[in-house]
């Protein structure tokens, strides 16, 4: 396990397994998102976003195509229903998502004719 302390406005997330920190880093605003029950994400990874939904839902979130992972996310929900969210992440990456019981998988969308 790895461990980092943390002082005021620091920002800490886990990427790949391993703890980065950022210091004085932290957007006041994103620190009260998680008390005002809000998911916001500022170029987050598409792994981190799945991993969040995963933690505040408990669906699954499985990134089919690999050509999505490599994009990141800047968003805000708001007492959103799973499927909305997931819905809502799909239209932003350009990707289509089937749903199977409560996992979800997110592949790229077909190019339109």
């Amino acid at each position: 396990a790895t461990a980092a302390r943390l002082r005021a406005g620091d920002a800490a997330r886990l990427e790949g397994g391993r703890l980065a920190v950022a210091r004085g880093a932290a957007v006041p605003a994103d620190v009260d998102a998680l008390a005002q029950r809000r998911l916001a994400f500022r170029e987050a990874s598409v792994d981190e976003v799945a991993a969040a939904i995963t933690r505040w839902y408990g669906v699954r979130l499985v990134v089919a195509d690999p050509a999505l992972r490599v994009q990141h996310v800047t968003a805000d929900y708001t007492a959103e229903p799973a499927r909305e969210v997931v819905r809502l992440l799909a239209l932003a990456l350009g990707a289509e998502a089937t749903w199977r019981g409560d996992t979800a998988t997110l592949r790229s969308a077909p190019p339109r004719r």
